[in-house]
């Protein structure tokens, strides 16, 4: 039972992808979305009633999600070029240093207000500055690395989606013109042709990055990609296994989150090597263990347990978010980084690289597409790393 329960948690959303790919209302709603709410409405209509049993598959959930999470984040590092989106992002790297800044101090703060109002609000804190100052992937790895509680990653994952679209629906129609009233206007530096067709250049690297849609994993069934699929997932599992060793030396309460720095630099460090940066497959791949691990982790839910709506929890988040939008503001304005700049590095931080040419478009600024996506990008690295910080951070202090 276990097993076929094993090989169902794996194929379901690789089918979400196919009716995806041929039903377009499924692909606007997106395959994360549709994995994650998948999950869920799996775990509504299906909670064994014998206690064995639900044991038994709640471990193998738990396995599932955890071997795919891990799997993911090398593979999601692979493809993404380092320098190039240092070199790209020219003066939005400093809009997006301080939206992480923002974000971090915002976390801070806001858990010392919420802390009566949120159990474990060091694992929600940890959490949330990894989805918002890297992307939706960097939640799940923070959230294996702190071993964070299942209920509040179900909760917070609940949330973020519907917080992420409200910022979202902000970002594209009023931000820029409340930052517009106390921040300076856009000044394009990138004047000579020859250096736009670099950058041009230099940005193709990354817009695999940008598809949303189920259209990502089309390249992953020719057959011509099978050779670069054994590689790319061979590289990953290598990954995990140098990963796992090293952190089995170390004799602390933190393994969990030494494995994943580990697996994050060492995905990191392997994408500096042309041959491995050049398996675009990589990360498609890595995008179908974000969908396994999403699908897992929503049929853990007990809905009957967490039907009821967290006030408290949503609240931190949006003040947070709140918070961090405000102090971002005001360190552009101290370090003198422009309105549409503050807008599109917020943007990097809070959603992710697919929302970046949405959000240019929105604010007519074209020249900040590429930029956008190289700080977007930085993000999924810097994500895990300053979510265990806070996280371990806010445990040893409240």
């Amino acid at each position: 039972m276990s097993a076929v329960f094993g090989l169902f948690l794996l194929a379901a959303p690789v089918l979400l992808i196919v009716l995806a790919q041929k039903i377009a209302w499924l692909d606007k709603i997106g395959v994360v979305i549709l994995a994650f709410a998948s999950g869920l409405l799996f775990s509504y209509l299906y909670q064994p009633a014998d206690a064995l049993l639900a044991t038994q598959l709640m471990s193998v959930k738990t396995q599932i999600s955890e071997v795919a999470i891990a799997l993911a984040i090398p593979l999601l590092l692979f493809s993404i070029n380092i320098p190039a989106s240092l070199k790209l992002a020219g003066s939005a790297l400093k809009g997006m240093l301080l939206a992480c800044l923002g974000m971090c101090v915002a976390t801070a703060i806001t858990s010392f207000w919420f802390r009566d109002e949120v159990s474990l609000i060091w694992q929600a804190a940890g959490m949330m500055v990894g989805a918002y100052t890297g992307g939706g992937q960097n939640i799940g790895a923070v959230k294996a690395a702190i071993n964070a509680n299942d209920s509040l990653f179900i909760d917070m994952v609940t949330y973020d989606i519907v917080l992420s679209a409200l910022y979202l629906l902000f970002a594209m129609t009023l931000l820029k013109s409340i930052a517009g009233l106390f921040l300076t206007d856009f000044q394009d530096t990138s004047l000579r042709q020859t250096d736009k067709s670099l950058a041009n250049k230099d940005a193709q690297q990354f817009m695999h990055l940008t598809h949303e849609g189920a259209a990502l994993f089309t390249g992953l069934t020719r057959k011509q990609s099978l050779p670069k699929l054994g590689l790319a997932l061979g590289l990953s599992a290598a990954c995990i296994a140098v990963s796992v060793v090293i952190s089995g030396l170390i004799d602390s309460p933190m393994q969990s989150a030494i494995t994943i720095i580990l697996l994050t630099t060492l995905g990191a460090l392997l994408s500096y090597i042309p041959k491995v940066r050049q398996l675009k497959v990589s990360y498609p791949l890595g995008m179908v263990f974000i969908l396994i691990f999403c699908f897992a982790s929503g049929s853990m839910a007990n809905l009957s347990l967490t039907a009821e709506f967290k006030w408290g929890l949503f609240g931190y988040i949006s003040a947070t978010l709140a918070l961090a939008i405000v102090l971002h503001g005001l360190l552009c304005k101290l370090f003198k980084v422009d309105a549409d700049t503050f807008v599109i590095t917020g943007a990097a931080a809070i959603m992710s690289v697919p929302f970046i040419p949405m959000i240019a478009s929105s604010i007519k600024n074209k020249a900040l597409l590429f930029p956008g996506i190289a700080v977007a990008v930085m993000g999924y690295v810097l994500g895990n790393y300053l979510g265990i910080a806070m996280a371990y951070m806010l445990r040893s202090v409240t």
